[in-house]
């Protein structure tokens, strides 16, 4: 993505000034290989975006790279934070990430870190797994939602990367709250995927032929939920369903609990929980 970017950039005649951050040394070294044909300024930083140069405090470790390389600040993030990486290791989070509450992923993280060092104004994109659509990273869409204007989102779903077994999307916005804009949203189809990847048609074209248009206000008023699918003769049904008991005050969201081929559970009688059926069945 930021080669892409840098690139289409140079083709313009624009002088910027490009930073690449990786906690990964071997990345550093395969960007520093491939921008060599690229006549711009450049500088790649081996360190921890979430803690850059070891520091307790995120924000005084990203003081010290935008000081170093980017005085003027940062005007665009292209992002591919990693998901499900293991944060065990990290003791503070809770006290410095607004995000990191509940069940949270890693790019949960990086999402703020974006929002945190980006320019008023700047733009952002970011690919994002699908689990941003679930209800544990209601905290993540809230601040996007809140905080930014979000432009355009394209589910690519499954497979468009490869080695890459989950659904992703995309995800393009400008660091400006916004009051109310319609979201641009495209949700590519098995076929529109399969016929990207084997040239028959371009994601470009898809997300201009394709689009719907979502007012983020109803995204808001949808507990801050990214919706992607709706038409015009959704909008009038989903107004009257808002007035409508939440499934959630039926029921309690939990992780899944494996069940038998027999589909048989149980139900305690102390404390009313469901329960596979046990192999050794007690009395």
């Amino acid at each position: 993505m930021l080669y892409s970017l840098s690139k289409y950039a140079q083709s313009l005649g624009l002088d910027i000034n490009v930073i690449g951050v990786d906690i990964d040394p071997h990345a550093i070294e395969r960007s520093q290989i491939i921008f060599q044909g690229l006549n711009i300024h450049k500088s790649f930083v081996c360190t921890d975006s979430l803690f850059p140069y070891d520091q307790r405090n995120p924000s005084a470790g990203w003081k010290i790279l935008r000081n170093k390389y980017l005085p003027n600040g940062i005007d665009i993030i292209v992002s591919n934070p990693p998901w499900g990486a293991d944060l065990s290791s990290y003791s503070s989070l809770g006290q410095h990430y607004t995000t990191a509450l509940g069940q949270y992923d890693s790019y949960d993280l990086f999402v703020e870190t974006i929002l945190n060092n980006l320019n008023e104004g700047g733009l952002y994109a970011i690919i994002i797994p699908d689990s941003i659509y679930c209800k544990e990273h209601y905290n993540t869409r809230k601040l996007l939602l809140d905080n930014t204007t979000i432009c355009e989102i394209v589910r690519l779903g499954e497979g468009f990367f490869s080695d890459v077994n989950f659904a992703v999307s995309l995800l393009f916005g400008i660091k400006r709250r916004s009051k109310g804009n319609k979201v641009k949203c495209v949700h590519l189809s098995n076929k529109d995927r399969k016929d990207v990847l084997k040239g028959k048609t371009t994601l470009d074209f898809l997300c201009e032929h394709s689009a719907i248009y979502v007012d983020s206000k109803m995204m808001i008023s949808n507990d801050y939920s990214f919706i992607t699918d709706v038409s015009s003769l959704d909008i009038p049904l989903m107004s009257k369903l808002n007035s409508c008991p939440k499934f959630e005050e039926f029921v309690i969201s939990y992780r899944c609990v494996e069940l038998s081929k027999k589909g048989k559970v149980l139900r305690c009688p102390e404390c009313g929980m469901w329960f596979p059926e046990p192999r050794k069945k007690a009395k």
